[in-house]
């Protein structure tokens, strides 16, 4: 079960895709900037803090969420827009 998660959270493999490892793993905690950027070096080859934040903020294919908890999270932009269509509906 442990192998399990650890792959299923990038960390035994490295991944190539900053955007495909916030999809398998859900989300990642953002509540600190540098928190989101070391988590994500850990776990995606050759990124960089610059990758994170272009990400984010110019290339939108990220976004900064507020969750239920009062947690910040990052996650897939495509994935906000299906949270905030069933919300509306």
């Amino acid at each position: 079960m442990r192998a399990r998660r650890l792959a299923r959270s990038a960390l035994t493999e490295r991944s190539s895709s900053l955007v495909d490892v916030v999809r398998e793993v859900g989300g990642i905690h953002a509540q600190v900037q540098a928190s989101a950027e070391l988590q994500l070096a850990a776990r995606v080859d050759g990124i960089t803090q610059q990758d994170v934040r272009d990400a984010l903020w110019r290339d939108r294919t990220l976004v900064k969420a507020w969750t239920l908890r009062g947690s910040a999270l990052t996650v897939r932009r495509i994935a906000t827009r299906s949270a905030f269509a069933i919300a509306g509906s």
